[in-house]
């Protein structure tokens, strides 16, 4: 299947879901990320703010940031993404996104561990996004342990890929943690 259909398919699935599944199926993914967290031990996180009713972890990195992490966000600009520090507060971005005010952009090398979200995956850790490119061509830069996260639907068994398609090593879902997909 082409990678269009496949987004709009689990796009339209996904914004179905109520306020209240999201939540709970949320903080399931958070309790399963925290396992992993817990075991790497990072001093930085790269973090997100959702998008089109993606898995609601707000309430997980501001727990980690408040237990002294450092959390970093992602903000689009200039046909890209660069990483800004989240100091306690944020701005709603053009795209309707949130991001850290104002701050110096940081190098994503310095990325301890950074959960990545997508419209779905595959079982060997590739991702289906809205279609910009904007995490790939960002997550090519990132040298940390990358973990996705998504509903356990959004799950696929594989997708034809493209040379510029970047892999994860964690999926986390609300109802599993698949690891070693290096």
């Amino acid at each position: 299947m082409v990678k269009e259909v496949i987004r709009e398919g689990f796009l339209k699935r996904r914004l179905l879901m109520s306020q209240e599944e999201r939540e709970l199926r949320s903080w399931s993914i958070a309790k399963n990320l925290k396992g992993i967290i817990s075991t790497i031990a990072p001093k930085t996180i790269l973090g997100f703010s959702p998008i089109k009713k993606e898995p609601q972890l707000w309430p997980l990195f501001q727990e980690l940031w408040k237990e002294g992490l450092n959390l970093w966000l992602p903000a689009i600009a200039k046909g890209g993404l660069l990483l800004f520090e989240f100091k306690g507060s944020l701005k709603k971005a053009p795209l309707g996104t949130l991001e850290p005010e104002g701050f110096i952009a940081k190098e994503p090398a310095n990325v301890d561990l950074a959960i990545v979200p997508g419209v779905c995956f595959d079982l060997e850790g590739y991702r289906i996004g809205y279609g910009g490119g904007y995490y790939d061509r960002f997550l090519k830069l990132v040298k940390a342990i990358k973990v996705g996260v998504c509903f356990d639907e959004e799950l696929i068994q594989s997708f034809e890929r493209n040379s510029w398609d970047e892999k994860v090593d964690f999926i986390v879902t609300d109802k599993r943690v698949i690891g070693g997909l290096r």
